[in-house]
C-alpha cells in the first residue's frame, strides 16, 4: 500500500498537468480590522495608550502569474489593490439647530507578494490546497468629513507594509480558483502629527504617535489563462 502512495506521489511530480500554471486575474471582498495604537505623551510627563479596532469592508483586485511544478507543488508572484471603507455618521441638536457629521474613513493598499503554493487533494476536476507567502508595499488611510456640505480630507496614516499571507484555495477545471486569505501585518502605518500640532502650549514637538495594523480576511475568485 505504502509503495503504490509514493508510486502515485512520483507519477503526480513527473506528470502533473500543471493545472493552474499561467496568467490570473482575480476580485476579493471581505472585512479588514484596524488596530490602532495610540501613545500620547502630556508635556513630557504623563504617557497615555489607547488601542482601538476599527472595521472596515474591503474589495480587491489581483494580476499575477502562477506556475505548477507537476500537480501538488507551485509558486505565484502577482501585485494586488485593496480598499477598505468605514461609514460614520453623528448627529448633534444645539439651540434648535441640528448638524450633521459624516465620515468615510477608507484605506489603500498596494502590494507586490509571493506566495508558495501545494495542493494536498487532486482529482480529475478540482484539487484542494493552501499557501503561505508574503507581500511588501504601501498603505494608506483618509478620513473624510462632510460637515453641513464643506468636505474636508485627511490624510490618517501612511507607510511600507509587510503582510503574511496564509490561505487556503480551491481550483475547479485547473482554471477557476477561489482562496480564502488572511493577511497578518508585520509593519504597522505611523502617523505623528506636523510639529505644533498635538502639543500643548506651543511646544513644537509631536506629543501623540499612532501606529495602525490592518488585518486582512478575504474571500476571492480568480480566473487562470
Amino acid at each position: 500500500m505504502y509503495l503504490y502512495y509514493y508510486d502515485n506521489i512520483n507519477i503526480a511530480l513527473a506528470e502533473g498537468d500543471e493545472g493552474g500554471s499561467g496568467i490570473f486575474i482575480g476580485f476579493d471582498t471581505g472585512y479588514t480590522i484596524s488596530f490602532s495604537d495610540t501613545t500620547t505623551i502630556d508635556q513630557g510627563t504623563t504617557k497615555v495608550l489607547a488601542t482601538t479596532a476599527p472595521a472596515f469592508i474591503n474589495v480587491g483586485l489581483k494580476l499575477g502569474y502562477s506556475h505548477y511544478f507537476g500537480s501538488l507543488f507551485g509558486v505565484r508572484g502577482y501585485v494586488d489593490y485593496n480598499y477598505g471603507f468605514n461609514i460614520g455618521n453623528t448627529k448633534t441638536t444645539e439651540n434648535n439647530v441640528t448638524t450633521n457629521i459624516n465620515n468615510l474613513s477608507s484605506l489603500h493598499n498596494i502590494t507586490f507578494n509571493v506566495d508558495a503554493l501545494i495542493n494536498f487533494y487532486n482529482s480529475d476536476s478540482i484539487s484542494f490546497g493552501a499557501f503561505a507567502g508574503i507581500g511588501v508595499g504601501y498603505g494608506l488611510m483618509n478620513s473624510n468629513i462632510n460637515e453641513q456640505n464643506v468636505q474636508t480630507t485627511t490624510k490618517v496614516a501612511d507607510g511600507f507594509i509587510l503582510p503574511v499571507n496564509l490561505g487556503l484555495s480551491l481550483i475547479a477545471g485547473g482554471k477557476h480558483r477561489i482562496d480564502l486569505t488572511m493577511k497578518i501585518p508585520c509593519l504597522g502605518l505611523k502617523h505623528v502629527p506636523e510639529p505644533g500640532q498635538g502639543g500643548g502650549g506651543g511646544d513644537p514637538i509631536p506629543t501623540e504617535t499612532q501606529i495602525t495594523r490592518m488585518l486582512i480576511g478575504t474571500i476571492g475568485y480568480s480566473y487562470t489563462f
